[in-house]
């Protein structure tokens, strides 16, 4: 199977939250609706629950935005049991 043409659906993230006791927001498709979604969880959150925020992000993205939005490079992917120094 060629993976570059297959596309896979997103994993539903709210709904394994939700399946696992957690509250989960989402999935957020919508930039406008985010604000609101991160409000909602705050306030999960400090109600002393687990909250999970499902954002869908478009594929084109890259963790060069967050380097360019923050001026801070981003921190390069570790394998399972690596931990940083």
């Amino acid at each position: 199977m060629d993976r570059s043409t297959h596309r896979r659906p997103p994993p539903d993230l709210a709904g394994l939250a939700r399946a696992q006791g957690a509250i989960g927001i989402g999935p957020i498709a919508k930039p406008a609706d985010l604000p609101a979604a991160i409000a909602q969880g705050i306030a999960h959150v400090r109600a002393g629950k687990v909250c999970i925020i499902d954002v869908i992000v478009r594929p084109e993205y890259s963790s060069g935005v967050v380097a360019g939005l923050t001026g801070e490079m981003a921190a390069p992917n570790r394998g399972v049991g690596e931990r940083g120094a």
